[in-house]
């Protein structure tokens, strides 16, 4: 935060040095000082601050001006007008250091405010939306636990678990499923499978996936097989279970939802209900 309001000032600072040395002898400016705090701010505001990701150079920065076009218009004013108003109010200290805080103390709060999002927004990062059991031992038939997350938000998930069998399992491409699905059940977006290390070692597993309004909830069925109807015996443990919804940037929100895929029906008619009830496998408090 300090290093940003330094830079903020810094790049006040370079366009204030700019305007001085470009500006006319003029004795009248077009903006009175309340426009023109007004048009520093939007200034700044509206191009990001170009000192803090250039080097500042004088001729470089003369450049930049065509940036600000659009804040000229917003007030009425050219380039021209801008350097004389510079000008005259940079001939007077007081009044120009006064004008210079008040810039500075509202693009800081602006950064504050900003901030205080962001805080909230992480904040998310925290919450848990896996509310089964701790620790899961699946060891009666059929083998499978089916868990639903309801009012599932846009945004990007990511989910852990951690898995050990007890013995060689003897299941057929072991893995855990999911998939999100719309409230009508017409839409469904498959996640990338786990497939299963079927050894007597501790392995995590994750995925991350991002879904947009579409969807409301979300399946995970752990550890189906192919030929689960004739084990015997199984048992496995899944324990440190999560799902969270970790702050995503706007840029890579963009990216996220244009990675999509654009038939994302696994069946399109509706979701296949299942022939087992919810939930089966034995929870350990």
């Amino acid at each position: 935060m300090n290093r940003f309001l330094i830079k903020i000032k810094y790049g006040v600072w370079c366009v204030l040095i700019v305007c001085c040395a470009c500006g006319g002898n003029k004795k009248k400016t077009l903006l009175d000082r309340e426009q023109f705090t007004a048009l520093l701010i939007d200034m700044h505001a509206t191009d990001g601050l170009l000192s803090i990701n250039r080097g500042f150079t004088v001729e470089k920065e003369k450049k930049n001006y065509t940036y600000y076009n659009g804040v000229f218009e917003k007030y009425g004013i050219t380039k021209a007008d801008f350097d004389s108003c510079m000008y005259f109010y940079a001939s007077q200290p007081q009044l120009f250091s006064e004008i210079y805080h008040a810039v500075i103390d509202s693009l800081s709060h602006r950064v504050t405010v900003e901030e205080r999002v962001l805080q909230k927004l992480r904040a998310n990062d925290s919450v848990n939306y896996y509310k089964g059991p701790d620790t899961l031992v699946i060891d009666t038939f059929p083998f499978t636990y089916k868990y639903v997350v309801d009012s599932i938000l846009p945004g990007n998930y990511k989910f852990n678990v951690m898995v050990r069998f007890d013995t060689l399992d003897a299941g057929k491409n072991n893995r855990i499923s999911a998939c999100f699905i719309s409230a009508d059940d017409k839409d469904t977006l498959k996640v990338r499978e786990i497939r299963l290390i079927a050894d007597t070692l501790e392995h995590r597993y994750q995925w991350s996936q991002y879904v947009d309004s579409v969807y409301n909830r979300l399946e995970i069925r752990f550890l189906e097989a192919d030929n689960l109807p004739k084990l015997k015996f199984r048992r496995v443990m899944l324990w440190d279970i999560t799902l969270f919804k970790p702050y995503t940037a706007p840029s890579q929100v963009n990216r996220l939802q244009a990675n999509l895929p654009k038939d994302r029906g696994l069946e399109r008619r509706g979701v296949k209900k299942e022939v087992f009830p919810v939930p089966y496998g034995r929870k350990i408090k």
